[in-house]
């Protein structure tokens, strides 16, 4: 009897990835509703942001003074409310301050914000304070927000 033919793409490279409790829980929301398994999610994850990057590099602009024209990072978040539990759609970039850091590969840019906004569920007000940083230029680093009620 023989065997099942052999597969031209075989998936035989193995990466072991550490996750923390809210990015498990993330990902497991996004599984859930999508109905499609974690491990694809991953794939399709990076197949999307290769498709991406490399859209962006063929379509790249002509180099003005001093570099290449880049954009910069969305700053569009879903901010939780801390009195409903709402989510709240909102454009971070909106009165957040700016700084540039200069860094081995280029500037990192620091987007700073504190402000206090009103939920579009249970009318309360919240605070939300803090940074997203970008580094390189074009390219997501980190962030740290916190949100509490006003």
């Amino acid at each position: 009897m023989a065997g099942r033919p052999k597969a031209e793409n075989t998936r035989d490279i193995l990466y072991r990835v550490r996750l923390n409790e809210d990015e498990d829980a993330m990902l497991s929301y996004v599984s859930e509703k999508t109905g499609v398994p974690k491990s694809r999610l991953f794939r399709t994850a990076v197949q999307d942001i290769y498709t991406k990057l490399t859209l962006d590099e063929a379509t790249a602009p002509e180099p003005e003074k001093g570099g290449y024209m880049m954009d910069h990072i969305s700053l569009k978040r879903v901010i939780t409310c801390p009195h409903c539990g709402a989510k709240n759609p909102m454009d971070l970039i909106e009165d957040c301050t700016d700084y540039i850091h200069g860094r081995p590969m280029g500037e990192m840019y620091e987007y700073r914000f504190d402000r206090e906004e009103e939920c579009a569920s249970c009318g309360q007000t919240f605070r939300i304070k803090g940074s997203i940083f970008e580094y390189p230029c074009g390219a997501y680093d980190s962030e740290t927000i916190e949100v509490n009620k006003a």
